[in-house]
């Protein structure tokens, strides 16, 4: 005869079984990721223990991140001194991002720029020192490049589909009527001493996705050298800077070698190869961001003072800078001028600039003064190249 189940009893089973769970888990995912952690701190070991053999003072081990932020991918490659812990420089390097992106999105109802883009028309709203800097340095260039680049051009963004919504109608004249009359650099301003800025139409809508990639990777850069690290090349969307050196497989210290992108839509295929040391490169073209609106490719380059997407040739705009965010913006501004137009600014500014147009008979290849002492290396054959 089976015993009564008392609620002792009942306890005692439970507990058992409870304890088959933990035992369980401990040997099937514990124990694995223990041995997994502790293969990759021997690899660490003994990747460290190779490179200190080359340079007895510095241990410098190759690491790389990646992820998702900013609505798009970030990679980050460098070279970690071994007194800094690998867990705590990556969390704070994402973390910078992710910083940025609370700010500037405007994919984030409560993001620093989304509540400036709801705020009352003729209030002065405060800015924070990195939004600040953006918008400051947003203003400047919109001068230099005589208004080709213009963060106030939000609405036509969102007409066109290329912001939060998704629109697949090509916009009616009345709609972009109305949109053009709310973009222009009266419709707001910004009061630098006193850190505001203020919004004079109500319809104003601005958008940083020409200029927030670049802020974003020199942020992450200069945390990695608060941090100590002076050897990196950070990604973000595309946008790079890089400062020191990598690793190559002999384990030599070698300059950073960036791709330069042949503008084709079908796969990626190289154009060029750029060694730097130390600056930033963004690239800007029509091959990749675009949407089909009413059976017709718009590319998301847009010229601000049209009020409409580029119908410019020009395939893709590479600048080369010292900083990412000087890059992304110029990269976009100066790809919504005629290519002697933008080459004629880019060698008045001293801006390296690499500017591909398609022609009837292949790419043709404009290049600044700058651009031309840069370590370049051309890999695709120049089918029309300017004299």
């Amino acid at each position: 005869m089976r015993a009564p189940m008392t609620r002792r009893r009942i306890i005692t089973i439970v507990a058992g079984i409870c304890g088959l769970i933990v035992l369980s888990y401990y040997r099937l995912v514990i124990v694995p990721q223990n041995a997994l952690q502790q293969q990759q701190i021997l690899k660490d070991a003994a990747a460290s223990e190779l490179l200190l053999k080359q340079d007895g003072t510095v241990v410098l081990v190759s690491e790389e991140q990646e992820g998702l932020v900013m609505g798009t991918t970030f990679n980050i490659r460098y070279l970690r001194p071994s007194n800094l812990e690998k867990v705590a420089l990556e969390l704070s390097i994402f973390s910078e991002l992710d910083a940025v992106d609370q700010r500037m999105s405007t994919y984030k109802k409560q993001s620093e720029l989304s509540r400036f883009n709801r705020a009352p028309v003729g209030e002065k709203f405060k800015l924070s020192p990195e939004l600040l800097t953006v918008l400051e340095l947003s203003r400047e260039l919109g001068t230099k490049t005589k208004g080709a680049f213009d963060i106030s051009i939000g609405p036509l963004i969102n007409l066109w589909g290329f912001g939060p919504e998704k629109f697949k109608e090509e916009p009616s004249s009345a709609q972009l009527k109305q949109a053009r009359a709310a973009v222009g650099p009266d419709k707001w301003s910004l009061y630098k001493d006193q850190a505001q800025a203020e919004r004079h139409h109500p319809k104003l809508y601005l958008d940083l996705s020409a200029i927030a990639k670049g802020y974003g990777a020199d942020e992450a850069a200069l945390k990695l050298e608060s941090l100590g690290v002076d050897n990196y090349m950070v990604e973000v969307g595309g946008e790079i800077r890089v400062h020191g050196h990598k690793l190559n497989k002999e384990r030599q210290e070698k300059p950073w070698t960036l791709g330069i992108e042949a503008p084709v839509k079908e796969g990626r295929k190289l154009y060029g190869l750029l060694s730097l040391e130390q600056g930033a490169l963004a690239t800007s073209g029509d091959y990749r961001n675009y949407r089909e609106v009413s059976d017709s490719l718009v590319s998301h380059t847009f010229d601000p003072r049209m009020g409409g997407p580029t119908p410019s040739r020009t395939a893709s705009v590479s600048v080369v800078r010292d900083t990412a965010i000087e890059a992304d913006a110029l990269a976009t501004a100066l790809s919504v001028l005629s290519p002697t137009e933008a080459l004629d600014m880019a060698n008045q500014y001293d801006w390296a600039l690499l500017l591909l147009e398609r022609t009837e008979s292949g790419l043709k290849d404009f290049r600044s003064n700058a651009f031309e002492k840069l370590n370049y290396r051309q890999i695709a054959p120049r089918l029309n190249s300017t004299p």
